[in-house]
């Protein structure tokens, strides 16, 4: 049994980009600028790590759910 619930996942994972807007890689993406492959495994970590033990499972179901087909997408798909 999760122990974080998607839709806890999904606020508690824009609540964080929303919140680190100034993170270069998140401006990065929101700018459409190029990131490195491993800024992009750092913050996938990072989202990862805020789904504690369910993370990787939590974060590929929010992406699934929100019809990202990537993490970068994601991010930018996001309102300023």
């Amino acid at each position: 049994m999760p122990r974080m619930t998607s839709v806890q996942y999904e606020k508690k994972v824009r609540e964080y980009l929303m919140s680190h807007l100034d993170n270069l890689v998140i401006h990065r993406l929101r700018t459409n600028k190029p990131i490195t492959k491993q800024d992009l495994e750092a913050l996938e970590a990072m989202l990862i790590r805020l789904g504690e033990d369910d993370g990787k499972t939590l974060l590929s179901g929010l992406l699934e759910r929100t019809g990202a087909p990537s993490l970068p997408y994601f991010v930018r798909s996001l309102a300023a």
